[in-house]
């Protein structure tokens, strides 16, 4: 009996040992397959965590003293923000508002292709909107923009459907491609008095055709109107530009006599493929730079004075089939180049300046 009782007790701390281990190594396995799965978990919401922010935390400034709504751009939002037709923004007082809180009693709600940002109206506050509704191609909503926007960088670059007259509040400064791509776009904007740079805001309106009134404090119009193609207006432009680059560039309808003021400097490609362009534009007396100034303007004729500052002609008139004219060349230009390359019409005795550097292929075709 003693020889079994010990048999059957080595037997028994045998099976519990070995239960022991096996309990152990489950245990070890349970915990490796709970750490992968913990990682799993962890990954997709950090996933989803990230891309929830792209929009929220675009939204989040907005509702506080730092004032932010910059982006929108990633086609990877879960929002799908770039297929929107609607964007409201809504002041509420009551706490029944629905959707998605984003701070500070604010609610944002999408529903299809229209997206709600509710707020209560004490704390909107907005001063950039640099690309807040970027590529927002389905847009076509009479947007209304915070009082506090400062900042307009690309807000409604390539809004391909937007037609709508957009007012831009007072305190804006800088409409740097602001309405860019806005294919649809045939709305008289008005530009506030405090803008001041207006690089590229029509560019490529094709439908564009209003006289938008430039305020004085614009220093800079480079390619405003560029690739404006149905645009026909007599632009005044203020005494406060300096930079007139690619300004009216392939606006192919044009044919208005603009002013230059005397503050401009630069016109390079201001007229470029103006091809109805026949009016005598008065140039200012400081530009230097007329390079590619009225290059492919086809139709015109007319006997453009060149001011005694011009150093550049770089094909200044270059594929003018249509001219005609003894155009004075002034003393200190240095550059001739395919100034009147392809002016197939061209039968004038053109005095050439003694200080010319570079008369290649002047009058080449």
């Amino acid at each position: 009996i003693d020889a079994l009782n010990t048999e059957v007790a080595n037997a028994i701390n045998a099976l519990n040992t070995e239960v022991a281990n096996a309990i152990d190594a489950l245990n070890v396995e349970v915990a490796n397959a709970i750490n992968v799965l913990n990682t799993e978990v962890i990954n997709n919401v950090n996933n989803i965590s990230n891309n929830l922010d792209s929009l929220i935390s675009a939204l989040r400034p907005v509702l506080g003293s730092v004032t932010n709504v910059s982006g929108w751009m990633s086609s990877m939002y879960p929002l799908h923000i770039q297929d929107m037709k609607e964007f409201r923004i809504a002041p509420f007082t009551s706490s029944a508002v629905t959707g998605e809180d984003v701070g500070n009693g604010a609610k944002l709600s999408v529903n299809d292709v229209v997206v709600t940002l509710s707020f209560p109206s004490l704390l909107w506050k907005m001063e950039n909107m640099s690309q807040t509704f970027y590529n927002c191609n389905n847009l076509n909503q009479n947007i209304q923009v915070p009082d506090g926007a400062v900042n307009m960088y690309r807000t409604f670059s390539y809004c391909g459907k937007l037609n709508q007259n957009i007012l831009i509040p007072n305190g804006v400064v800088d409409m740097t491609e602001t309405f860019s791509f806005c294919n649809s776009l045939n709305q008289n904007i008005q530009i506030p008095n405090g803008v001041t740079n207006m690089y590229m805001t029509f560019m490529w309106c094709p439908n564009l055709d209003q006289n938008i009134q430039i305020p004085n404090g614009v220093v800079d119009m480079y390619g405003t109107f560029e690739s404006c193609s149905n645009l026909n207006q007599n632009i005044q432009i203020p005494n406060s530009v300096v930079n007139m680059y690619e300004t009216f560039f392939y606006c192919s309808n044009l044919n208005q006599n603009i002013l230059i003021p005397n503050s401009v400097v630069d016109m390079f490609e201001t007229f470029r493929y103006c091809i109805y362009l026949n009016q005598n534009i008065s140039i200012s007396s400081n530009v230097t730079n007329m390079a590619k100034t009225f290059m492919w303007c086809s139709k015109l004729n007319q006997n453009i004075l060149i001011p005694n500052n011009v150093i550049d002609m770089f094909q200044a008139f270059a594929s003018c089939s249509n001219l005609n004219q003894n155009i004075l060349i002034p003393n200190i230009v240095v550059n001739l180049y395919k100034t009147f390359n392809s002016c197939s019409n061209l039968n004038q005795s053109i005095l050439i300046p003694n200080n010319i550097v570079n008369i290649a292929r002047t009058f080449n075709s």
